[in-house]
């Protein structure tokens, strides 16, 4: 539901588009590894985030 969530549609009233978007979001979101980046909004502790994501992707 991420994928929704953060997506922008111009016309929520167009059935054809909602249609065609909720099915790329399926496919995609299959096909894709995807993530939840939760962390403090702090400055100070980016180089830790940037390290966190860089381990877990390795």
């Amino acid at each position: 539901m991420s994928w929704i969530g953060n997506s922008f549609l111009l016309d929520i009233e167009d059935h054809d588009l909602l249609s065609q978007h909720f099915e790329w979001t399926h496919r995609i979101s299959g096909a894709v590894p995807t993530f939840a980046l939760d962390y403090p909004r702090a400055y100070g502790i980016l180089p830790d985030i940037r390290n966190g994501v860089r381990e877990h992707l390795q």
